[in-house]
């Protein structure tokens, strides 16, 4: 009995393998396809200028008023998992050798400003902005996951994530916020510490990207006993009061109060290679 389980076995394995796409030994690289992953963000940035220039006879030039910046997007693409030497990495599945692109779907985008730019007491000069983008979903060449080494990530996902050697990274589809006519998420900078540098744990995300941890090694091998579906959820908020380009004891300080809520989700669902052709068709 025991040879014929050992025998069966070996089947088993041969089976196996050769289900998986082929390889090479030389590179150790291994695969599973495929996982259909579906990622998306809303969020929300307040900024208040909170400058009274009445009370601040010697700043020559604040502003008061606020900014509001929302925006929202959803991304859908099919991917396949691979390890070479050990390194993870997430690369858009092909078929008749050619990647499948992916869709760029729901994305909104909108500005709000009504401030008052302070020049010499008592003139101002009003500021008033409303923008929207809601382009149509798109097919795209635009990948929008991919495995990053957390070393190379900006300071704050360094120590959101510490522990890590790897990382996803998910992006927004390219070119769909439009925030030329306010000061943020970009063009401010962060609290500031006593040394007067920004502390860059603590800076606003904005759209443009997002890091998480890696899903399970099994759940992307897709080991025996693990489930088809992973799903993640993240809530960050950042909120502080700083001055725009000096320290708050410095003249002139342009200050502001700045809110950030992002809501994050991400969902990775394995499906057999077999039906990679039948589930491209959907996108």
């Amino acid at each position: 009995m025991d040879r014929i389980r050992g025998a069966l076995a070996l089947v088993v394995s041969a089976l196996f393998l050769l289900a998986l796409p082929a390889v090479s030994s030389a590179s150790n690289k291994e695969s599973e396809c495929c996982f259909a992953v579906a990622s998306g963000e809303t969020g929300e940035i307040t900024l208040t200028w909170n400058n009274n220039p009445q009370a601040e006879a010697n700043i020559e030039t604040v502003h008061t008023g606020t900014e509001l910046l929302k925006w929202g997007w959803d991304n859908q693409e099919l991917d396949e998992y691979s390890e070479s030497q050990g390194v993870p990495s997430i690369e858009r599945a092909a078929l008749d050798h050619k990647q499948i692109r992916g869709l760029d779907l729901d994305t909104e985008s909108s500005v709000s400003t009504n401030e008052k730019y302070w020049y010499a007491y008592p003139a101002f000069d009003p500021s008033n902005c409303d923008l929207e983008a809601n382009p149509a979903p798109r097919l795209t060449e635009e990948s929008f996951a991919s495995v990053e080494s957390l070393e190379g990530t900006p300071y704050a996902v360094r120590q959101r994530l510490k522990g890590q050697k790897h990382v996803l990274e998910f992006t927004t589809p390219d070119g769909f916020v439009n925030w030329f006519c306010a000061d943020g998420p970009l063009g401010v900078d962060g609290p500031l510490g006593a040394n007067g540098y920004p502390d860059a744990s603590k800076q606003p995300d904005g759209p443009g990207f997002f890091f998480v941890k890696l899903p399970p090694r099994a759940f992307l091998r897709h080991s025996h006993g693990q489930p088809d579906r992973k799903e993640l959820t993240i809530v960050k908020h950042v909120g502080f009061s700083a001055c725009s380009g000096a320290p708050a004891t410095a003249m002139p300080c342009d200050r502001y109060t700045l809110n950030e809520l992002i809501t994050y989700r991400a969902r990775f669902t394995w499906f057999d290679s077999a039906m990679l052709r039948d589930k491209a068709k959907e996108l």
